[in-house]
């Protein structure tokens, strides 16, 4: 299993546990204590066995429909899963990932020679479906065994004269990759920083849902998990740039 597989069977192993936790935090919350007192209070001369609160919760939910709770289940699942995925994934393959092959793997610089080009699909609001060409540059480098060979970037664009035809870039490669590593560092990494941030603010909010903390707690921790991601991203920019 690669890193990226691990990553991904862990979040979504992960988000059935934590779903699970908040979904059933929300069905108890049908059932607050007060009417648990009430209800007591009505039929205790019909209860000869011991009943306290949590058997008053697990009656309630015996008599909801199931179907409503898996989709209720299901719902609140999609939304872990792609929350925490988001702020994860986009962190490990643009910031992290890109950063430690950056340190580690043997450092070149050569010349664009060629594209890969793939067919994409666009939606916005004029056109839906419309298709688009993406250019993923090609270079020629001689490796450190002193081989020559042609490699694909691992990152393309839509606008071709971006990497143009001739000109230098710097990226790391280890043998056996199927793509260079391009160090390159421009502003849509640095937005992409805060989005991530962002998103992960609310995913440390969701996901600290079950736990007993109040809001503000939550709001709190939340903000400086959020802070955390993207000083870490912002390291892993500063080692880009440097190394660019």
């Amino acid at each position: 299993m690669t890193i990226m597989g691990f990553i991904i069977f862990s979040i979504l192993i992960f988000s059935l546990y934590l779903s699970y936790k908040i979904f059933i935090k929300l069905s108890n919350k049908k059932y607050n204590y007060e009417d648990f007192l009430k209800y007591k209070k009505e039929y205790n001369e019909f209860i000869i066995e011991p009943f306290d609160y949590d058997s008053y919760l697990k009656m309630n939910q015996k008599d909801e429909n199931i179907f409503v709770n898996i989709a209720q289940y299901l719902f609140t699942f999609l939304l872990v899963v792609i929350i925490n995925s988001l702020f994860i994934i986009l962190s490990y393959s643009f910031y992290w990932k890109k950063t430690f092959k950056t340190i580690t793997e043997n450092k070149y610089e050569s010349e664009v020679v060629g594209y890969a080009i793939e067919t994409s699909t666009s939606y916005t609001f004029s056109k839906l479906g419309s298709k688009i060409l993406i250019y993923y540059p090609k270079v020629r480098f001689i490796n450190k065994n002193g081989i020559e060979i042609i490699k694909q970037l691992d990152v393309g664009s839509n606008i071709k004269d971006k990497y143009k035809i001739g000109k230098k870039v710097v990226f790391t490669y280890n043998e056996g990759d199927e793509y260079i590593n391009i160090i390159n560092v421009d502003w849509i990494s640095i937005i992409g920083t805060i989005f991530i941030s962002v998103n992960s603010f609310f995913s440390f909010l969701v996901s600290s849902y079950p736990l007993n903390l109040n809001f503000k707690q939550r709001i709190t921790k939340s903000f400086y998990f959020g802070i955390l991601i993207l000083s870490l991203n912002i390291i892993c920019i500063l080692i880009l740039y440097i190394q660019m």
